[in-house]
């Protein structure tokens, strides 16, 4: 299972063909990328989420401000998402 997950570390994979210190460093920075998508995501969702919680408490409503976070937060963070990935695509042409 290891073998698939690290396949991108691999000697004979073209990221790795030209020299190997380049190759490692474009690996590792490809999976700082890529974990950044997913970090930034949740986060966003989390943190819109715990805010609407919030005034829901100080507001006394059930689920309002929850729901209306809750959409800011998925466009922020798709949004998110989007900028990084266009950075990312971006580069690597």
């Amino acid at each position: 299972m290891a073998g698939k997950i690290f396949w991108i570390f691999k000697p004979s994979h073209p990221l790795m063909e030209n020299n190997d210190e380049d190759g490692w460093k474009t690996a590792l920075r490809t999976v700082g990328q890529v974990s950044q998508i997913g970090f930034t995501f949740a986060f966003s969702v989390l943190i819109s989420v715990g805010i609407g919680y919030w005034l829901d408490i100080q507001f006394g409503t059930e689920y309002v401000f929850k729901l209306l976070f809750l959409i800011v937060g998925l466009f922020s963070g798709g949004l998110s998402v989007y900028k990084t990935l266009s950075k990312f695509l971006r580069d690597d042409e």
